[in-house]
């Protein structure tokens, strides 16, 4: 059976004479999923040529790290001369036959050797010079009267007399009617195919039928494999993260294993604020792609999240091998800037990103969330407006805006813009554990509380949903509630000092005034400029209950934790 690489080469093919490199690449993808055969090895090498990613071409001349030598299924490396030589066809070369393309290969290496050209040289490379035409169709003058005629040839040796005797000669043949093309002729055989009509063969007809059939199912079987991966785009795009993973799990073995199929699902579970299952994916899509760079913005992010220095900063020396001027690469190496505190460094990072691709907006949401770090707060608004504008469906600006806007105590400008980012992507509790911040900041406990249950619902062992469930119990005076959630945090995150201040409150408020002075002391040991910050704050009142309706606190004011997140939209 053919399955679908029939059809996915001829895709293949079609994309590549078109110029459409990208669609190239995916379809090549595909084919070497489906039958990672040297010639499938090697179209997608030819598309990854065209698409200008040279390294990632060579990169097929190896062996994969993740391959075992006892696999047995595994290809053999392409060489690398054969890559390079033939990795952009010549302009006036098209499909043919293989009977014709043996005598075109024979033809061509005997005008090679009668014109000095090394055989050895490959038929198909850019230095090649197709060689002058043959002359024997030159022997005779040109056919057109009105033109005047070129004496070449054997004619030249050749008395005049002879030559405008036999150029009459020539004339009369041309004018005398050939049997064949008589009136009679043209009859006689009319009547002898009505007479004798040819009759079909029933078994070259079921010969022919036969690749048809094949060439039919293998087309089937391509369309159902790109309608599934064109349902997983879909679903990304419209933040339905778990039917996007379902779909993917619906896709044949084969081309789950893949790069491709490893990020989409990476980044379905980073929209879904699951980090941990995200680096997984990440790391599986890594092993199997070494040189692949879509995505790779989103895989570092994810490491900022997860705090995780040494890989973040291997995975932007890993890219900056690939490609220094992309704007992946920029991205990935300002998020480890970024983690490493060099503010400085991470703004100038996410510039050049800019200036590479402005077309980015992601690079825009992250240049604004580091001016938002270095309280450049004008500027940081800017930027977020600017990812706006080319991408009215990017919700980490909106997510950027509403808690800049909730820094400055602009509550309802602020529960606006979370507002329109929840309505782009409903599933995510992130989004809505802010917004359920900045409802509680103006005293609607109630409506806050609404949204953190929808968050919950959603995540349920996410360490922000839990924090701010327990501070939304604690301002409606379910202290055991409120106690269950700080608890369940606490094995979470056990170092984070603004969960002891929270548990300080409880305790206060549940007259064990004990275990709250140890809170208390817990709080300042992990974090002691803390303490002075949150007396600060009005919303740390020490005599009595937090009130966030007067307080006028901030949504950022919960700790190191839950600052704003370095989020990104599916469809950059």
């Amino acid at each position: 059976m053919l399955g679908c690489r029939a059809a996915l080469e001829a895709a293949v093919q079609d994309a590549l004479g078109l110029m459409q490199f990208e669609d190239a690449c995916f379809l090549a993808e595909r084919l070497v999923a489906e039958e990672p055969t040297d010639h499938s090895r090697f179209l997608l090498g030819k598309c990854y040529y065209g698409a200008g990613e040279k390294k990632h071409a060579i990169s097929l001349t190896t062996p994969l790290p993740t391959a075992s030598l006892e696999d047995t299924n595994t290809p053999t490396p392409l060489p690398v001369n054969r890559l390079c030589a033939l990795a952009t066809p010549s302009p006036s070369y098209t499909a043919s036959p293989p009977s014709s393309r043996i005598s075109y290969f024979r033809r061509n290496r005997r005008k090679e050797q009668d014109h000095g050209v090394s055989p050895d040289a490959p038929a198909f490379s850019p230095s090649y010079q197709e060689p002058p035409p043959r002359r024997s169709f030159r022997l005779r003058g040109s056919s057109d009267s009105k033109s005047p005629r070129k004496v070449t040839g054997m004619s030249r040796l050749m008395p005049r007399a002879a030559r405008r005797s036999w150029r009459n000669r020539d004339s009369k043949k041309a004018e005398t009617p050939s049997p064949a093309t008589s009136p009679q002729a043209a009859a006689s055989s009319s009547r002898s195919s009505k007479v004798l009509p040819h009759a079909p063969d029933s078994a070259s007809t079921q010969e022919n039928s036969a690749p048809s059939a094949l060439l039919q199912a293998s087309h089937e079987a391509c369309m159902r494999l790109l309608a599934l991966c064109g349902q997983v785009v879909r679903h990304l795009y419209l933040f339905e993260c778990h039917d996007a993973i379902n779909t993917l799990e619906e896709l044949p073995r084969a081309h789950v294993t893949t790069a491709w199929a490893q990020a989409k699902l990476g980044q379905a579970y980073f929209e879904l604020a699951d980090y941990h299952a995200a680096n997984l994916a990440f790391r599986h899509s890594r092993r199997l792609d070494m040189c692949r760079l879509q995505d790779m913005e989103i895989f570092s992010t994810v490491l900022w999240h997860l705090k995780d220095k040494t890989a973040l900063s291997y995975l932007a020396n890993e890219l900056g091998e690939i490609s220094i001027e992309s704007p992946i690469t920029c991205c990935a190496a300002g998020n480890n800037y970024s983690l490493h505190k060099e503010h400085d460094k991470a703004v100038v990072c996410f510039e050049k990103a800019i200036q590479i691709d402005p077309t980015f907006s992601y690079s825009y949401t992250l240049l604004g969330h580091e001016t938002f770090q270095n309280e450049h707060y004008q500027r940081a608004e800017e930027c977020y407006h600017s990812a706006l504008a080319i991408n009215p469906r990017h919700y980490n600006a909106l997510f950027g805006l509403g808690v800049l806007k909730d820094k400055q105590h602009r509550f309802q400008e602020s529960e606006h813009y979370l507002k329109m980012a929840v309505k782009i992507n409903p599933n995510n509790p992130v989004l809505r554990c802010f917004l359920a911040k900045v409802v509680a900041a103006k005293g609607m406990y109630q409506q806050a509380f609404g949204h953190v249950q929808k968050a919950f619902e959603t995540a349920p062992e996410n360490p922000l949903v839990l924090f701010e469930r327990a501070r939304v119990m604690l301002c409606l005076g379910r202290l055991n509630r409120a106690l269950e959630d700080a608890e369940r945090l606490k094995a979470v995150a056990p170092k984070e000092p603004s969960l002891y201040f929270l548990l300080e409150k409880i305790y206060r408020k549940m007259g064990r005034f004990d275990k709250a002075a140890l809170a208390l002391s817990r709080a300042t040991e992990l974090d002691p400029k803390a303490l002075s910050n949150m007396m600060e704050d009005s919303a740390y009142d020490p005599h009595g209950d937090p009130n966030p309706n007067t307080s006028g606190a901030s949504a950022d004011d919960s700790g190191d934790m839950f600052t704003p997140q370095r989020r990104r939209d599916s469809t950059d």
